[in-house]
Parts: C-alpha cells; sequence; structure tokens
C-alpha cells in the first residue's frame, strides 16, 4: 500500500490539495 504525506503529515489518499501543498507519495518496502 502506497503512503500519501501532504507537508510532512501522512493523510488519506482521497485528501484534496491546495496551492503550495508539498506532496510525497511514500511506495510500499520489503525488508530482507
Amino acid at each position: 500500500m502506497t503512503r500519501f504525506g501532504i507537508n510532512l503529515q501522512f493523510v488519506e489518499p482521497d485528501t484534496i490539495l491546495q496551492a503550495g501543498d508539498e506532496v510525497v507519495l511514500i511506495p510500499p518496502v520489503s525488508g530482507g
């Protein structure tokens, strides 16, 4: 599951963006 962040906070995928928002997508990872 990909996590979404806006302005240094985790948010739900349906969060509405505002002008100037900083967005990050965190892909799923596996360790080992």
